[in-house]
């Protein structure tokens, strides 16, 4: 695994680079710590700085590289993590208020738009990771977000939850319901729901990553956070989706967005791939379970 960790010499780059470096150790990566600065003659202080920071890294002897550069954050990034062939680019957010659920920096989000390549974005101070919470959807396109998270999982030992939030149909199909959250019972089953989440645990599996499926029925969002209030989770996996369009641009979507604002967790955004079988509708599902599929 390649990571490039991404500074501006604030306390929260230092927070996302002592996060970064409990991946990096258990999956023994190569390292790049990028640090941008405005003005060409901070690039000394800040290359001084990482040098401290990298020191952990070098007691692991973990393959490292220090760069430093002046001009737009974004586009830097943005150029380092392809010419790197990089798996993982790391970023420290703060948020903007004193109280409440308030946005990122606009500069956080245009990195995490510019990038292909999946972003951790580190909310707060470093924790252990022991508990990820991964946001399905239920659909194929989630896959490189679930291969990641496995990947990151397994050497640290955490365990996952595999998140799938459903509208609530009407009253009269409750019992359509009652057969959604009875996992056993979906996981078995040949719909397309059930297939999904079934490749998604097994995908973990094979890694030998404990990993369950939680199935919630009603708004996506407020559904997310009651699972992240009571779950404890150290980082929340969420994807994100390429703008029509637009090269070189991806949508944090609604969901998405609202996740990194609120969340007191550090978020990881990977950006999907086209796929089948949307299962977010009540009706589709229904027509789905008549239809035997």
């Amino acid at each position: 695994m390649k990571i490039l960790i991404c500074s501006d010499g604030h306390a929260q780059a230092d927070n996302a680079i002592r996060f970064a470096s409990e991946i990096a150790i258990a999956c023994q990566a190569r390292v790049t710590l990028l640090g941008i600065v405005e003005l060409p003659r901070q690039e000394a202080a800040l290359q001084a700085a990482l040098r401290t920071s990298a020191q952990i890294f070098r007691d692991h002897q973990l393959e490292l590289e220090i760069i430093t550069k002046h001009g737009r954050p974004a586009p830097e990034i943005s150029k380092y993590a392809t010419e790197l062939a990089c798996d993982l680019v790391v970023i420290g957010a703060e948020r903007k208020g004193r109280r409440g659920p308030f946005s990122l920096s606009a500069k956080a989000y245009d990195i995490v738009k510019a990038l292909a390549q999946p972003v951790l974005v580190v909310i707060g101070a470093p924790v252990k990771l022991q508990r990820i919470l991964l946001c399905s959807g239920g659909q194929a396109a989630i896959q490189k977000a679930v291969d990641l998270a496995a990947q990151i999982a397994a050497p640290l030992r955490a365990t996952v939850s595999i998140l799938n939030v459903l509208a609530e149909p009407p009253a009269v199909y409750s019992a359509l319901i009652a057969e959604e959250e009875n996992v056993g019972k979906l996981l078995e089953s040949n719909s397309v729901l059930g297939r999904n989440l079934r490749a998604e645990k097994e995908t973990f599996g094979k890694l030998g990553v404990n990993a369950e499926v939680r199935v919630r029925h009603g708004l996506v969002v407020p559904e997310i956070f009651k699972e992240i209030e009571t779950g404890g989770y150290d980082l929340i996996v969420a994807g994100a989706s390429e703008a029509r369009g637009t090269i070189g641009t991806y949508l944090l979507g609604d969901v998405t967005r609202k996740i990194i604002d609120r969340a007191a967790s550090s978020v990881l955004v990977v950006r999907g791939t086209p796929g089948r079988g949307s299962t977010g509708s009540w009706l589709g599902r229904l027509s789905a379970r008549l239809l035997g599929k």
